[in-house]
């Protein structure tokens, strides 16, 4: 009894002496949970997210993701394409479904338990980010800063609230990161870095292929620079490195042969295509989470005085930085699907490199200089205006832009002032989306999907039958459990369907809006617009476009019901 009571007292004056010794983690953290919590069940899934939900919950009942679960068939591309002649599910890692699934079986099937174990996850993923903050940061005042960063960055909170694998990879990125620092900063390597390097990179790619191609060859590469600068390690780093890819390979090559992860790989589409998601992804999803003006700001800082003027040690981690913040974004270059969710376990690093900028001006004993760092740290931590800014050239050059457009694909019409002006002009408005962020866990939102289910389960029976589109299918399959068939069934079937729900077509969806608008409106069906605005992909989590707000009715929702 008085051992256990001895253990008791040790354990808690350990506790309480590990709160005073990171206190102002603790606080952040605690600050974190507190913003990331709220209302995360309330916004209805876009369709990725019910992706998984759907999945997940098959999952549950068939013990792997069968696309099929006797009344409706889930696919994003027809036939046998993202799915396997099994009916099985082999087009993306399967990781985030079990953790659905899971969640599933212990709270039942609805949005919140669909979410609720990846924000955890997210939440939790505030250690191992401190962890490598406290690894890269060149002093106090920079590691401090990047704490504080990261409870003020919007993209760490709205990645984290999907039923998606963003925080998956938060969490197991960052703890390959920190390996490959350990590997690479301390004197001896540690059997147990070289097990976190192999058993982190497994976790990435059971929870992204992509994700997992994109990291392995940029910790390879760093790595393998590492060997050529440092001959007294050779022979332990190729020992334990050997090791490390052994484990990775064992775990993680078998399911890329089932999967066909190395087919999927490759590159497909036409060049207008392939040119048009590459902008989207630098100038959009990786500008609004990195913002290319700091990134060069920050590379400037290094060149010219973290490599000139400071030390072999925190040069070492300039240079950390600087690699992490490039090399995985140039590589993300090349497969035609390119977006930060990919590489989210690459906040930390970001942040900390976006702030060698703002760190140098405070540094600095003139007045001047501290106060133009307070104002770049303001505008980084509250306000997009480095991202907006960004834009401002393009603007003065939309002509030219525009004729290039023309000349790229003169058979898209109207198109390129179009999407200049959604993909440009719209995006140099400054905007605070913190306070925006503040106001979505504090209010109802009311969306398309939310609006379209209920209406769809007022007046109709379980027994219903829905044609949709892609950017409904999904949604309406988990949300009303009527039969919902996809483009790639209602033109194969003879059914008759109940409902008709047509989305507002872009860019991508004009022919098949068009088939079912043809389709309703040559039969007799009543046309029914609802009060809710009809806007794709509403959550999306990438920073630019998501609407923290009901947005305003400007084109309604529309469902064809049969008379």
């Amino acid at each position: 009894m008085k051992s256990s009571k001895k253990a008791k007292k040790a354990l808690y004056a350990g506790f309480q002496d590990f709160l005073k010794k990171n206190r102002f983690e603790t606080i952040v953290f605690i600050l974190i949970a507190i913003l990331m919590i709220p209302n995360f069940w309330n916004i209805y899934m876009w369709h990725d997210e019910a992706e998984t939900a759907i999945l997940g919950k098959n999952t549950m009942q068939y013990g792997v993701p069968k696309v099929y679960d006797g009344k409706n068939l889930f696919t994003n591309f027809g036939k046998e394409v993202d799915y396997n002649s099994e009916g099985i599910w082999d087009y993306s890692s399967w990781l985030h479904f079990y953790v659905a699934a899971f969640s599933f079986m212990l709270f039942g099937i609805s949005t919140f338990s669909a979410r609720l174990p990846f924000v955890l996850i997210g939440v939790l993923s505030f250690i191992p980010f401190v962890i490598l903050f406290r690894r890269i940061s060149i002093n106090s005042m920079h590691y401090r800063l990047s704490v504080l960063a990261l409870l003020l960055f919007v993209p760490y909170y709205l990645y984290s609230r999907q039923s998606r694998y963003f925080s998956l990879l938060m969490l197991s990125i960052s703890l390959l990161l920190i390996a490959t620092h350990k590997i690479c900063s301390e004197k001896r390597i540690a059997w147990r870095d070289a097990a976190l390097f192999a058993v982190s990179s497994i976790l990435i790619f059971h929870s992204n292929f992509l994700s997992f191609a994109v990291m392995i060859v940029s910790v390879s590469i760093f790595l393998f620079i590492h060997w050529i600068k440092n001959p007294k390690l050779r022979k332990e780093l190729f020992r334990k490195g050997f090791f490390a890819y052994l484990l990775i390979f064992v775990f993680a090559f078998p399911f890329a042969l089932y999967a066909d992860a190395f087919g999927r790989a490759q590159s497909r589409g036409t060049l207008d295509d392939f040119v048009i998601r590459k902008i989207d992804f630098i100038f959009h999803s990786i500008n609004s989470n990195m913002p290319l003006i700091l990134l060069m700001a920050a590379c400037l800082a290094a060149a010219f005085y973290y490599f000139r003027k400071e030390g072999s040690e925190v040069k070492g981690k300039v240079y950390f930085s600087l690699f992490f913040s490039i090399v995985p974004i140039a590589l993300l270059l090349f497969p035609r699907y390119s977006d930060a969710r990919y590489i989210t376990g690459m906040f930390p690093v970001w942040i900390s490199f976006a702030l060698l900028t703002a760190v140098f001006l405070l540094k600095s004993k003139k007045t001047a200089m501290k106060a133009a760092g307070i104002a770049v740290l303001a505008l980084f931590l509250l306000t997009n205006f480095f991202y907006a800014a960004s834009f401002y050239p393009f603007i003065l050059g939309s002509g030219i832009i525009e004729d290039k457009c023309h000349t790229l694909m003169p058979q898209k019409g109207e198109f390129c002032g179009k999407w200049i002006d959604e993909n440009f002009a719209r995006q140099a408005k400054i905007s605070f989306p913190f306070f925006y962020y503040l106001y979505e866990i504090t209010h109802d939102y009311d969306g398309p999907t939310e609006g379209i289910s209920k209406y769809l389960l007022e007046n109709g029976t379980p027994d219903s039958v829905v044609f949709a589109n892609l950017k409904y299918t999904a949604e309406l399959q988990f949300y009303t459990g009527m039969k919902v068939l996809g483009e790639f069934e209602y033109k194969e079937t003879e059914i008759v369907p109940d409902f008709i729900v047509i989305d507002s077509p872009d860019r991508l969806d004009i022919g098949r809006v068009a088939y079912l608008v043809n389709y309703a409106e040559s039969r007799d069906y009543r046309k029914v617009e609802l009060p809710y605005p009809d806007i794709p992909w509403e959550n999306r989590p990438v920073l630019y476009y998501h609407k923290f707000w009901t947005q305003p009715v400007i084109v309604p929702a529309v469902v064809y019901v049969r008379e």
